[in-house]
This record gives structure tokens, C-alpha cells and sequence, in this order.
């Protein structure tokens, strides 16, 4: 018994060298030359599987992004709310971002952050 994948090269090389084997596929020749084979079938019958497919409902249409008063109000939306409020509380008094980092305790980054925002 021979196992072998499906080349005509190897075919015959094992029917001249051994008359008598029989010749087999493996499991992982088998799944690739089954998997071929569906897709070849598949893309040939392309066209009659849209015919088959109902028309999907339409969409309803997406909904507007939630502005700021139609944000649920959670812990971490009232948090960043009093960020915004005290960095620039004290930016806006011309303080730097350094100082009022330093003033509030808080990284230079986030300090930076909350003062570029509009909202």
C-alpha cells in the first residue's frame, strides 16, 4: 500500500516501481482536493445562487451619534466632566500646562488632553 497525493508524476512512478501497490490518498490530500472541488463547483454556479437568495429587507436607517445630552450619564462620564471642569478652571486662567498639572495633581499628558477639548 502506497499513500500519495494526487500527482500523475508519482502515479505512475509507483505503478512502474510497484505494479502490485495499491495507491491511496491521505486524509490531508483528500480534504485539499474535496475543498477544491467545492469551490470549483461554487464558482461556477455562482450566478444561480443569488437567484436563490431572497432580497434582504432594507435597513432602517442608522441613527443619529448620541450628542452630549443623550450620553447616559455614568461614573466615568461625571469623572472626566470634573477633569474638564478643573483643568480648565485653571488653564484658563493662563496657569501652564506643567503648573496646573502639578496643581492638580495630575499627569501633564491628561492635563493636555482635557485642555485641547471643546467638550
Amino acid at each position: 500500500m502506497v499513500c500519495r497525493d494526487g500527482s500523475l508524476v508519482y502515479r505512475q512512478g509507483i505503478t512502474d516501481g510497484a505494479p502490485d501497490a495499491v495507491q491511496v490518498s491521505d486524509r490531508f490530500h483528500l480534504w485539499q482536493g474535496l475543498s477544491k472541488r467545492i469551490g470549483d463547483v461554487a464558482a461556477a454556479h455562482r450566478g444561480c445562487l443569488v437567484m436563490a437568495v431572497p432580497e434582504p429587507d432594507p435597513e432602517p436607517p442608522p441613527a443619529a451619534p448620541a450628542g452630549p445630552a443623550d450620553q447616559a450619564d455614568t461614573p466615568a462620564r461625571r469623572h472626566a466632566q470634573r477633569l474638564f471642569e478643573a483643568v480648565h478652571a485653571v488653564t484658563d486662567t493662563g496657569c501652564s500646562l506643567s503648573a496646573a498639572a502639578r496643581q492638580l495633581g495630575l499627569n501633564r499628558r491628561t492635563v493636555a488632553k482635557y485642555a485641547r477639548a471643546a467638550t
